[in-house]
Order: structure tokens, then C-alpha cells, then sequence
């Protein structure tokens, strides 16, 4: 169960690496209105800003603190919890977050899209294999505690 607890870790942290990547892209890699017309047309932006800054000088921090959370918090939550119904629940999740993103696709919430299907993709895996543990674990526990062993017979003689 540590490999899962692992693997878990290792999607938020990757998720967090996303959101810093996409803090220093200039904000026109993310915004359809500067690919268009060249002009910086993001509701939240601060005054002045233009194309070429960042999505974080830009947007300023909460829009990306958001982002974060919205691709991180899944896998944090499965990691803790480390049950299999939170595992499976965490796919559709990150989907939503995903169909989020791709219903905003022409703004700086598409990337919720970008990271957010291969983040899925990982998280069905990582389902399955928590599923598989649990069964071998439970498989293991209950060879464990059978009672007719040889080793168990020849211990009460």
C-alpha cells in the first residue's frame, strides 16, 4: 500500500509542477484572445497587462492557487484516506475537473483540461493497482488465517 500512497503523492506533486510551469508561460500560451487578435481579454487580469507576461504577473496568485488545488487536492485526498472507493472516486473527479476545463477552453482554466486527462489516465491506473493490492492482501490475510496448516497441526501436537 506505500507504492500507492507513493504514486498518489507522486500525481499531486506533478500536478503542482504543472501549475508553477504554467505560472511563468507568458499568459497569450493560455489565453485564445491573444492567440486571435493579440489582445489580453482575461477577466482578472491586472491593468497594463499584456500577451507577453507571465500568466502570473499577469492573473496574479490566486487563479493559479486555484488551479493547484483543483489538480492536487484528488490524489492528496486518496493518498491520506488510502481506501479503494476513494481511489476509484478520485478518477471521475479528475475528470470533471478536466470537463471544467475543457468547457473554458478559450481561457486560463484550459488548463485544467491539458494536465487534467493525463492526470486521469495515471489515476485509473493507480486505481486498479490499489484494487489489485487489496485483493493480494486480503488473499495473503485470509492464507494467514486459515487453520489446517501443516506448521499449524504439528505446533499444537
Amino acid at each position: 500500500m506505500a507504492a500507492v500512497r507513493c504514486l498518489w503523492c507522486v500525481i499531486a506533486v506533478g500536478a503542482l509542477a504543472f501549475v508553477i510551469w504554467a505560472a511563468y508561460q507568458p499568459v497569450g500560451f493560455v489565453s485564445l484572445g491573444c492567440g486571435k487578435g493579440g489582445v489580453l481579454e482575461e477577466t482578472g487580469t491586472r491593468p497594463g497587462a499584456t500577451c507577453a507576461d507571465t500568466a502570473f504577473s499577469a492573473l496574479g496568485p490566486w487563479p493559479l492557487i486555484q488551479l493547484g488545488l483543483a489538480l492536487a487536492l484528488p490524489p492528496i485526498v486518496a493518498a491520506i484516506v488510502m481506501r479503494c472507493w476513494v481511489s476509484w472516486l478520485v478518477v471521475p473527479v479528475i475528470l470533471v475537473v478536466a470537463f471544467v476545463g475543457l468547457a473554458n477552453w478559450a481561457f486560463f482554466w484550459g488548463l485544467l483540461t491539458l494536465a487534467g486527462v493525463p492526470m486521469a489516465v495515471l489515476s485509473l491506473i493507480i486505481a486498479g493497482a490499489h484494487l489489485g493490492v487489496k485483493a493480494l492482501q486480503d488473499s495473503e490475510r485470509r492464507r494467514a488465517d486459515s487453520t489446517g496448516s501443516l506448521g499449524e497441526v504439528l505446533r499444537r501436537a
